[in-house]
């Protein structure tokens, strides 16, 4: 496969700059990792992945990193973005060609927000928050397919990585959806059964209209991250995958809804959750 030389976008910032690739066809971000030489749970980065996107995207080579443990994330936020890298310019027509921050918060986020009771225990003690500044961006969507990198810098490796990518390989067996089997789960079937009766008498009361109970499940696991989000994207291709991957520590999604959307100082939202009327003399 032949690609030609880069062409750098007519608009720029005066720190970066961003530079179409010329491609035939869409490449695969998530096979592009391992053809870039990145290690899940070994390096730093992110894969945004899914047409709900919009924009797929892979962020690599950290510039800085944030990771926060117990304090305000939003503080942390604040004094990784100096005024340098809040008003260095963003590039019109490439969501995350600009500085943009990659990363997780956590829902204990919140916190920080609003006096909320702390009932559960922190037994897997992962940071609230855990962010990347990244040197490098590669998108793919419908504004074609480039690179974002500090100015000056060159984008030959990409095109290297985009000639020796192959597809993900097929899912060995410890990574095979099909094969996991849950060994623990946080409140087992007697504890979640016990949890809707009383989630029952608090909608009877009229105390809520709507809950979700939520139990975490554990699995053993010592295959490939990769190798598992390929199979997961194979069985469940949601608009919303990707991987977060830090030293060690690595987050796999696969999720059907967006939480909440940021565009042009408008929020939006698309939650699925919702409650639905079951009709007239239906019991609960």
């Amino acid at each position: 496969m032949h690609h030609p030389e880069s062409e750098t976008v007519r608009t720029r910032s005066p720190h970066r700059e961003v530079r179409r690739i010329p491609v035939g066809t869409t490449p695969d971000l998530a096979a592009l990792v391992p053809a870039l030489g990145l290690v899940p749970g070994v390096d730093s980065f992110v894969l945004l992945d899914g047409d709900g996107w919009g924009t797929r995207m892979l962020a690599f080579d950290p510039e800085r990193l944030l990771s926060v443990e117990g304090d305000s994330p939003f503080e942390g936020l604040r004094s990784l973005l100096t005024p340098k890298d809040c008003f260095g310019g963003r590039i019109e027509g490439h969501p995350a060609a600009g500085p943009t921050l990659f990363g997780y918060l956590s829902y204990d986020g919140a916190r920080s927000l609003e006096r909320l009771p702390n009932l559960a225990e922190d037994d897997l003690r992962l940071p609230v928050a855990r962010f990347i500044l990244p040197r490098c961006v590669i998108g793919a969507g419908p504004e074609g397919t480039w690179v974002s990198v500090p100015a000056g810098e060159s984008t030959a490796f990409v095109l290297r990585a985009l000639c020796r990518q192959s597809p993900l390989p097929a899912a060995t067996p410890a990574a095979s959806a099909s094969t996991l089997r849950i060994t623990r789960s946080t409140l087992g079937r007697e504890g979640y059964m016990r949890a809707v009766e009383r989630v029952k008498e608090y909608v009877r009361a009229g105390d809520v209209f709507q809950v979700n109970i939520s139990q975490r499940f554990e699995v053993p696991f010592d295959g490939d991250p990769l190798a598992l989000y390929g199979a997961l994207r194979r069985r469940n291709p949601s608009p919303f995958g990707g991987m977060v991957s830090f030293p060690g520590l690595v987050v796999v999604s696969s999720s059907p809804e967006r939480l909440v959307d940021l565009r042009g100082g408008r929020a939006s939202t698309r939650p699925i959750a919702v409650t639905y009327p079951k009709g007239a003399g239906a019991a609960l």
